[in-house]
């Protein structure tokens, strides 16, 4: 079994209220899920439409809700 050092724990939290600060919460995470698989939806109807043999995927932080504007912020 893997153990984790209590270290990575403490982590977790900082980042999780840091992530909290700037906006990223549960909710927003789910809701750009939700949005990208509709937007891969979309477009799979699109290429479809088209005559093409296509799917379309979004994937990585962007889909996770883990990227957010390039705008500097004041964390503390």
């Amino acid at each position: 079994m893997l153990r984790v050092p209590a270290f990575f724990h403490h982590l977790s939290e900082v980042l999780y209220h840091v992530l909290e600060c700037v906006g990223v919460n549960p909710w927003v995470v789910e809701r750009r899920r939700h949005s990208f698989l509709h937007r891969e939806a979309a477009a799979d109807v699109t290429y479809s439409q088209e005559g093409l043999d296509r799917t379309h995927f979004y994937f990585g932080s962007q889909t996770e809700g883990t990227t957010t504007n390039s705008i500097k912020y004041k964390l503390f």
